[in-house]
């Protein structure tokens, strides 16, 4: 619905929407009926007050002519009434606060189980910020405006019907007076709350959209400095700004009408009375005690008046935020699980037959893909941005249904089992991650709340993750910012994998899983991912090769259409589809790992036609540019520290932060390579040595190295003599030379 919609409610909407206020305040009924018999004692001791004043107005008769013992009682009883008035609009308070918070309480509760069940298609349509102001600005406004109505509603209606009682009782000509000029002031205050309304809708409806554009603009506030577009979402701002400026202005201007109205009207009730009463009072009809008392209920008759055409102004607004809360509470909720859903019981297979998905009706994303996946095997999916490689993720999961054909999990149709079982079998590590705010060992712990602090520690150095868990300020009992905040993207994804690597579920969804982290960790989450897809279904999205390579099966995608299909035995992916699918230089680098793989046919000579962009001439260039710096140390007669010594050395000797690290990582470069040898693919291995050869290749200059500081150029030399090992080990995984001269 859109905004201009959503403020043109008819008669009909606004007594649907009243009468649903009404049911939610149904099961507080109890608080409801305390609320009217306090409500009623207050307002009968207050009315009961003027009475008082005016029998010790009637008992000062003159001058010496004072019943002072009269008024004296009277005053007691004055204070009496007083008293219990207070008290008596104190508990009216307590049950209208404890009303209408519940009723509050309750509202923000359905909203977020509704959010739960909508499907994920009402949530990618709806802006964030809309639904967050939904949830908390509106339920607020209808809070106060409930508190409102039951404060000052009930009160005003009892403290009306009292006051025209005791009138009637003492005068009856003086009553009709009031009676009849009442009407004006219904009128006055009806003409206005129509109009008020309309504009409190519209001010809702457009504070939603300012919501939703600040929340965008927050979040996104670095690509929007990066691209210089400040000034463009500044102006975007000002439009919904000044139109929010507009509808609240007329708002405010219909609803401050009513007060200044309906009190004009009071006056002229207030001066009918007073002209009245003083005609009957000079006749002796009344006495000046009762003329008194008259004047004090013409002023509290008049007065709920003005307090109830205010009240009537916030209801209006609270009803119209009530209608946006209830309009997402009204959406249609995700297709309910079938009858007797049962319990997936997963093996692994999963077959996608003929399956069809669009998001639009009028635009097809996904025609007639069949796969048929066997326990075990690893799918890797790749194509272009927008072919529907994350879209068959989340058809997957069961995110969204399919349209046609149909997706099955151990032979079992997954729209037959429970959702919960379905997403429970799968364990996901997605791109964009996502944190909540707590410690880091709830995060980690997030899908397995029972773990103990062993399990999470162990997950966490399977994803390499502990070494920085422990350098923060409070390790595992560090608190995290809302999404992450005071970590780093590479951070929070590793956290994402630890998270998974602790439920270890059957089966795995990998959606650039590694994108966001260095190319060293990248290599031993390689390594651990190897372990942990062991015998396991995994679904892998990535446009890195690096990701997918020993994928059993590459599907590549083109506008939601399988295109190729490469498997271990069966049709190949040509040279060309591959360079057109994930690029020039990723296709290159993976023919150079597949040099021997006869399974594959493809002409390697294009690949490695350049020696400069051959990733193994560049180890070798590296290794021999060492072996040439320390021939020059010889030369010139420098001795040269073993790696023991480089090991043991105080690392005060070395004059860069940069040099400091380095050295600090050569151990982990070290027992990495030892530990994971085995594990890694050539290709892996040898993007990890290229890695280690390019940190260090300031070194390989001899100016650099071979410095007068004796300390400094030992320190730098046995870097390289570490340097130099952990290559020549490499390349001899790789089984090519490691040469001394290029």
């Amino acid at each position: 619905m859109s905004a201009k919609a959503k403020a043109k409610l008819t008669p009909e909407q606004r007594k649907a929407t009243l009468t649903r206020v009404l049911h939610k305040i149904r099961p507080y009924s109890l608080f409801v009926v305390c609320s009217l018999i306090v409500a009623a004692v207050s307002v009968a001791a207050q009315l009961y007050i003027p009475i008082l004043c005016g029998d010790a107005i009637d008992l000062m008769l003159g001058k010496g002519n004072v019943d002072f013992a009269g008024v004296g009682r009277i005053i007691v009883e004055v204070l009496v009434v007083a008293v219990v008035a207070a008290f008596a609009q104190w508990l009216l308070s307590v049950c209208n606060n404890r009303i209408t918070f519940s009723v509050s309480r309750d509202l923000r509760n359905e909203a977020l189980r509704k959010i739960q069940t909508l499907p994920l298609s009402y949530l990618d349509s709806h802006p964030s910020g809309d639904i967050v102001s939904r949830m908390v600005a509106d339920v607020d406004t209808f809070a106060d405006g409930l508190l409102m109505g039951f404060t000052q509603l009930f009160s005003g209606v009892l403290t009306i019907l009292g006051t025209l009682l005791f009138m009637l009782s003492e005068n009856v000509v003086i009553t009709l007076v009031v009676v009849c000029i009442t009407p004006l002031s219904l009128l006055v205050a009806s003409f206005l709350a129509k109009r008020s309304y309309k504009y409190f809708q519209g001010q809702s409806s457009v504070r939603g959209e300012q919501t939703a554009l600040v929340n965008e603009m927050i979040e996104g506030q670095k690509v929007v400095q990066a691209f210089g577009h400040e000034a463009e979402s500044l102006d975007a701002f000002d439009e919904v700004n000044g139109r929010l400026q507009d509808v609240s202005l007329k708002a405010i201007f219909f609803s401050s009408m009513t007060n200044p109205a309906t009190r004009f009207v009071n006056n002229i009730v207030y001066a009918g009375v007073g002209l009245v009463g003083a005609l009957y009072a000079v006749r002796g009809g009344i006495t000046i005690g009762q003329l008194s008392v008259f004047l004090n209920y013409a002023n509290q008759y008049t007065k709920p008046f003005n307090e109830i055409s205010g009240v009537v102004t916030e209801l209006q607004n609270a009803l119209a935020c009530a209608a946006r809360v209830f309009e997402l509470l009204d959406a249609d909720d995700q297709i309910p699980e079938a009858e007797n859903a049962a319990v997936l019981q997963p093996d692994g297979h999963v077959q996608l037959e003929d399956v069809s998905f669009r998001y639009l009706p009028d635009r097809p994303l996904i025609e007639g893909l069949s796969l048929d996946v066997k326990p075990g095997q690893r799918i890797a999916i790749v194509g272009p941005t927008g072919c529907g490689k994350t879209t068959l993720i989340n058809l997957l999961m069961r995110f969204y249904d399919v349209n046609g054909g149909a997706i099955k999990v151990s032979g079992t149709d997954i729209r037959s089992v429970t959702r919960a079982s379905l997403r429970g079998s799968y364990g996901m590590v997605l791109q964009d991650t996502w944190l909540r705010a707590g410690t880091v060992r709830e995060n980690i712990a997030y899908g397995k709340p029972d773990a103990t602090l062993d399990e999470v520690v162990a997950a966490a150095k399977a994803a390499h993750a502990d070494s920085f868990i422990r350098r923060l300020p409070d390790g595992y009992d560090t608190v995290i910012a809302e999404d992450g905040g005071n970590i780093s993207q590479g951070q929070k994804q590793l956290l994402c994998i630890a998270r998974v690597m602790l439920c270890l579920p059957p089966m795995l969804i990998l959606d650039e899983a590694t994108s966001s982290i260095d190319t060293r960790t990248e290599v031993r989450i390689q390594a651990a991912f190897a372990r942990m897809m062991q015998g396991r279904t995994s679904f892998i999205v990535a446009h890195r090769l690096s990701t997918i390579r020993e994928a059993d099966v590459i599907l590549v995608m083109k506008d939601g259409q399988e295109v190729k299909m490469s498997k271990r035995s069966g049709s190949y992916i040509t040279l060309r589809d591959l360079v057109d699918w994930v690029g020039r230089d990723a296709a290159r680098y993976f023919l150079v790992s597949r040099k021997a793989d006869a399974e594959f046919v493809f002409d390697v000579n294009l690949a490695v036609s350049k020696s400069d962009e051959n990733p193994v001439y560049y180890l070798q260039y590296a290794h021999a540019r060492i072996c040439s710096v320390f021939r020059q140390a010889t030369e010139k007669g420098f001795k040269i520290p073993s790696t023991e010594e480089m090991l043991a050395m105080d690392l005060s000797q070395l004059n860069s932060e940069k040099e400091i690290s380095l050295m600090n990582h050569l151990a982990d470069y070290s027992a990495t390579l030892s530990a994971a040898s085995e594990a890694l693919t050539p290709h892996t291995l040898c993007f990890y040595l290229r890695d280690l050869a390019a940190s260090f290749h300031a070194f390989y200059n001899e100016e650099h190295v071979l410095v007068e500081d004796e300390a400094v150029r030992n320190s730098r030399l046995a870097l390289l003599a570490a340097v130099r090992q952990v290559l020549g080990n490499g390349l001899a995984l790789l089984g090519v030379s490691a040469p001394e001269r290029m």
